[in-house]
């Protein structure tokens, strides 16, 4: 098992740490199978980072870019419906 990872958030004047998530807990958030995800990681789909070297690879994400990354994506297609 790959230890938490924590990156710095800077949000206002505070500073505060995110931990990565796995595979099935990223999946969740986006209402997708974490195999599509997984797909979409190795695609560069998603924002994701690979941990790992070699062909196989854990992929570990943080919520905030993945709801960044699904807003953004919301957006485009509600401006190409519209």
């Amino acid at each position: 098992m790959v230890p938490s990872t924590f990156v710095p958030i800077h949000q206002s004047e505070h500073i505060l740490h995110e931990r990565f998530v796995d595979a099935d807990e990223a999946a969740t958030v986006l209402s997708v199978h974490p195999k599509t995800l997984q797909r979409w990681s190795r695609q560069g789909v998603v924002p994701a980072h690979p941990i790992g070297e070699g062909r196989r690879k854990y992929w570990r994400y943080l919520v905030s870019e993945l709801e960044a990354w699904l807003r953004e994506r919301t957006a485009q297609t509600a401006s190409q419906a519209g």
